[in-house]
């Protein structure tokens, strides 16, 4: 179970990242 949390918080993270490249 945990590991799926991580791996959603990864797949967050490099969604936020990838949003913040293309807003700015």
């Amino acid at each position: 179970m945990p590991a799926r949390i991580e791996e959603g918080r990864f797949q967050k993270d490099l969604y936020n990242r990838l949003n913040v490249i293309l807003t700015d």
